[in-house]
């Protein structure tokens, strides 16, 4: 019955995080520049163990089946993307798996390498498989292009906040963890406040100092965020940051409205940021946890 009620659960996802991508990327092309249900089944099987990961798939196939057609795509197309979502997902379990055993803890940097190792694999291998299936077309390298950016971005910043969270426990808590736990909740506020800030100011009025200065601050603050939650916090307010800078993309507001580069669409340049911030973010909480359990396991 659990094993069930994963599947439904997984499938209800991935419709709304496709709902989501639709209602800000959507294109009748095979790729879209917000496609953020890979970051879900990779994140779900990474946060499991290898045992465990049969119903997360179900659940992405049954999704993917039931969302196509939705958007326009035929039985026999809808099938053939829910086998592609089942197929790159495990691609990009198994290669994760190789540098380190799942369920990640991200307890050292090691984990963040397999988190990169397993999304490149996943979108590179999802990007070939439509680039085939386009090959001939007018638009097969911009698919190519934009399934391997699109699906890199949102697994960097979906799959490490599902496998982390996806692990809480909750345990008694001293003055200490109050007080970090506080000093993290206005870290996270404070971050969140200036990165909206930075992507508040029309096209083509950005005041590139000011947006230098908020952007140096958010950095900071999202530091602090990763010194004193961890990579909860971490992959926290790299997601609420990344949801802020696409909406406003979107709606014509933010630095990178006005140019393609580096990676040949504003929404994707906008994701490029968040991603930056995440994976430098969970590279200093991973080091900052493994010394703080050398410590606790130091003898003596």
């Amino acid at each position: 019955m659990d094993k069930v009620q994963t599947i439904v659960v997984v499938a209800m996802a991935y419709l709304a995080l496709g709902a989501f991508s639709a209602f800000f990327a959507y294109s009748d092309q095979d790729a879209w520049s917000v496609w953020l249900t890979s970051g879900l089944g990779l994140g779900l099987v990474l946060g499991r163990a290898r045992p465990d990961w049969m119903p997360v798939l179900g659940g992405a196939f049954l999704g993917a089946l039931i969302f196509e057609p939705m958007v326009g795509s035929s039985l026999r197309e809808s099938f053939i993307y829910a086998l592609i979502e089942v197929v790159v997902t495990v691609v990009g379990g198994l290669a994760a798996a190789r540098l380190s055993a799942t369920p990640l803890r991200f307890e050292s940097p090691r984990d963040v390498a397999a988190l990169v190792a397993g999304a490149f694999a996943l979108a590179l291998t999802g990007a070939v498989l439509v680039g085939l299936w386009d090959y001939g077309r007018s638009e097969a390298w911009r698919t190519f292009r934009v399934w391997l950016a699109a699906n890199f971005a949102a697994i960097l910043l979906l799959a490490p906040f599902i496998a982390a969270w996806a692990q809480l426990q909750f345990r008694r808590t001293d003055a200490r963890s109050v007080l970090a736990v506080a000093g993290g909740a206005l870290a996270v506020a404070l971050f969140v406040l200036c990165v909206r800030a930075l992507f508040a100011a029309p096209a083509g009025r950005s005041a590139w100092g000011l947006a230098a200065g908020f952007a140096c601050l958010a950095a900071v603050l999202f530091v602090v965020v990763a010194l004193l939650w961890g990579a909860r916090g971490t992959t926290l307010a790299a997601l609420v940051a990344a949801m802020i800078a696409i909406t406003q993309t979107v709606r014509g507001f933010g630095p990178f409205i006005g140019t393609d580069e580096p990676f040949g669409d504003e929404v994707l340049n906008a994701q490029g940021y968040a991603v930056a911030l995440s994976v430098a973010g969970l590279l200093l909480a991973t080091v900052v946890k493994r010394r703080r359990l050398a410590r606790t396991h130091r003898p003596g």
